[in-house]
């Protein structure tokens, strides 16, 4: 049914997603610790309050880390993805600093959320009391719903970049799985990558393996190196 759907919607789509993302990166950007809250309008107002009380070595780190981004791309050309030796950068610093060899202090996921628990599984306890409640189908059919829209729309632009047909019942069968098995190991419910996607188009990665490399190495980076955030 997408093909019904205008290009300027879809384009509004991806340009609302970039904007919310970076409203909701900014506060990492400036070392801000920002108290937990849905409402970007009311995120963004309370950075703006907040920029007397930005960490400069954060922001430095964010400066330095969109440059080498920006010019590596110059020397090792488009096919090699910046944002990885970008990310082992950030990394390596932040863990020189977190040891102390380096007179710096970094706002790092694990000041934002404190411990970064890397087990495979977890232990919750779940009520059927749940299923009878309103509000529990509500919410489990918008997800549901935003999952879909969001995997056939990511499927749709990169069909159009690449010219490759996507098979949309695969993308959601997909999709649908994925939160199955998320269910099995009490995670939050996962839908298709935009970003993830773009960077597999301009590195060339146009074939299944892409995707599969890049969930087994997230996978990896999850449970191996999940103390290193």
């Amino acid at each position: 049914y997408l093909a019904f759907v205008p290009s300027c919607v879809i384009l509004g789509f991806m340009l609302g997603v970039a904007l919310i993302t970076f409203c909701n990166q900014l506060n990492s950007a400036l070392g801000i610790v920002v108290p937990q809250s849905d409402d970007t309008i009311s995120n963004l107002r309370y950075i703006i309050s907040s920029l007397p009380h930005a960490d400069p070595p954060t922001f430095v780190l964010y400066a330095l880390t969109v440059a080498l981004m920006l010019t590596s791309q110059r020397f090792l050309g488009p096919k090699f993805p910046a944002a990885i030796l970008a990310a082992a950068v950030g990394i390596a610093l932040s863990l020189v600093s977190a040891h102390g060899l380096i007179p710096l202090s970094f706002v790092t996921l694990r000041v934002k959320y404190g411990e970064v628990t890397t087990s495979l599984f977890t232990t919750s306890t779940f009520k059927w009391s749940y299923m009878l409640q309103r509000d529990f189908h509500q919410t489990a059919f918008t997800v549901a719903l935003i999952a879909a829209l969001e995997a056939m729309i990511a499927a749709k632009v990169a069909e159009n970049v690449t010219k490759i047909d996507a098979h949309q019942r695969r993308e959601l069968f997909g999709v649908a799985l994925c939160n199955f098995v998320c269910g099995v190991f009490a995670s939050l419910p996962s839908t298709a990558s935009l970003a993830r996607t773009a960077l597999n188009i301009q590195s060339g990665a146009t074939s299944r393996v892409s995707g599969v490399i890049g969930a087994v190495g997230l996978g990896i980076a999850s449970v191996c190196v999940g103390w290193l955030f």
